[in-house]
């Protein structure tokens, strides 16, 4: 599917449908208790499993997305910028389209960690983004493929492992859907059993409504359920996992994931799932239909009890500052403070004794760098400024409300206003940034310091 193409995958399409507002997870309207286990049909019982957090925990938010494509200029940021809003811990995307397999850190508190094509088309692609105390609980990752990918956090009182996955579409044979959830049945194979397992991402399947114990799927589902949803009932039943998303009532637009061009149909194909052991974990799962990152897809995100435990980080200093060095008196104060070390360290060697060329460079390294630490110091980092200006992230602000309530045609033209405008001033503000950059770099590029050049 292209950046600017306005048609969906084909799917069933499911008739409108008028459901109860308020949300609970049974008939009666209840919402559940923390201390309580909620079954799958309503019921309401003491817990049987222990709880990842207990009643004093943080709510842990985990959410999947199907993003249609990353790679418009100011999408990231934007995305992030709905992340922190809806206070996301775990953000799975599908359908990102990036290429390569990897890890990259746009800021200190945000990781996100990516498995696409290595080659070829720009397509398919699978993404999760860890924020906050998710970021610092990050263990490992494993890019399976441009459609799988895990990533194990630590936390009490069991690890996390995030599955986030994408589908092949209706388009699809069946044999691309059995190697797919082949794949899937690989990875789960391998996850440790003792590990809280949470499997999320477009699948597009329709379970439909309809509580059906035996796979694990509630009251809450919609439409009817197709081929793709038999075969992803058999996957749940199988591996005993519960679809957390049909299992809280909710008003149908906080149901449905995915509307079709125009708004004329909408289906519920994302979902999260997770092992029956720990589903009393899980507070809420429903969709957030103000969420917008121009995508016919809607966000779906869980709540949960859990405390992420923080990993110790490798410690990054930075690196030595040799601007220091410029200045005689502290050049002078280290040349002498090196040249008394290394006597020393020549006094205490038995010269008898032949050295190894090894030996000579690690006691070199080290009287160096110590030296250097006390002397000149190690420069402080300069946090990145985001070439993205607050204006697009004001008008992208409004264009997330209109989303929710664009239901006149003035609204809905208004939206489309905003959405051609905020691309444009996008383009202006990494244009404007692309220009600054070069500019610093022409102004440094000095032939009597070039070191500062390179420094950029």
């Amino acid at each position: 599917m292209g950046v600017g193409t306005l048609r969906a995958p084909i799917r069933d399409a499911t008739e409108e449908e008028v459901a109860e507002p308020e949300r609970s997870a049974n008939d009666d309207g209840v919402t559940p208790n923390p201390t309580e286990r909620i079954a799958l049909d309503g019921s309401i019982t003491n817990r049987s499993h222990v709880n990842l957090m207990g009643k004093k925990g943080k709510v842990f938010q985990i959410g999947t997305w199907n993003v249609r494509t990353m790679n418009q200029d100011g999408k990231l940021e934007l995305l992030l910028e709905e992340a922190d809003r809806l206070h996301l811990d775990v953000l799975g995307l599908s359908e990102t389209k990036w290429k390569g397999k990897g890890s990259f850190q746009p800021d200190k508190n945000t990781k996100i960690l990516f498995s696409g094509k290595p080659s070829g088309k720009k397509e398919n692609g699978v993404a999760i983004i860890l924020k906050g105390a998710a970021c610092k609980a990050f263990a490992s990752y494993n890019p399976i493929s441009d459609r799988v990918i895990t990533v194990r956090l630590l936390a009490k009182p069991k690890p996390i492992t995030n599955l986030q996955a994408y589908a092949p579409t209706t388009s699809h044979d069946d044999a691309s859907i059995e190697e797919f959830y082949e794949q899937m049945q690989s990875v789960l194979d391998k996850i440790k059993k003792g590990d809280v397992c949470v499997v999320m991402g477009d699948m597009n399947a329709k379970v439909g409504e309809g509580e059906d114990k035996k796979c694990g799927i509630g009251k809450f589902g919609l439409g009817d359920r197709n081929e793709r949803g038999d075969r992803l009932a058999e996957f749940c039943c199988a591996n005993n996992l519960a679809i957390m998303n049909t299992c809280f009532k909710h008003h149908k637009r906080n149901l449905d994931t995915w509307k079709s061009p125009g708004d004329r149909y909408r289906n519920q194909i994302d979902y999260i799932m997770m092992k029956r052991r720990w589903k009393s974990s899980v507070l809420d799962a429903k969709t957030y239909p103000g969420a917008d990152c121009d995508t016919d897809h809607i966000l779906l995100a869980a709540k949960m009890r859990v405390k992420p435990t923080c990993t110790k980080p490798k410690r990054r200093s930075g690196k030595l500052n040799v601007k220091r060095l410029n200045d005689p008196t502290i050049k002078a104060k280290f040349k002498r403070e090196s040249e008394q070390q290394f006597r020393n360290e020549a006094m205490n060697q038995n010269t008898s004794s032949e050295t190894k060329p090894e030996s000579l460079w690690i006691t070199y390294k080290t009287i160096l760098t110590h030296t250097a630490e006390q002397t000149i110091g190690r420069a402080k980092r300069v946090p990145k400024k985001p070439w993205i200006s607050q204006e697009v992230l004001d008008l992208a602000e409004e264009k997330s409300k209109l989303r929710k309530q664009s239901n006149t045609p003035t609204q809905k033209q208004r939206y489309k206003e905003l959405r051609a405008e905020i691309q444009r001033r996008i383009r202006r503000d990494k244009t404007t940034w692309l220009d600054e950059q070069c500019k610093q770099i022409k102004t440094l590029m000095q032939p009597e310091n070039p070191r500062q050049c390179l420094n950029r």
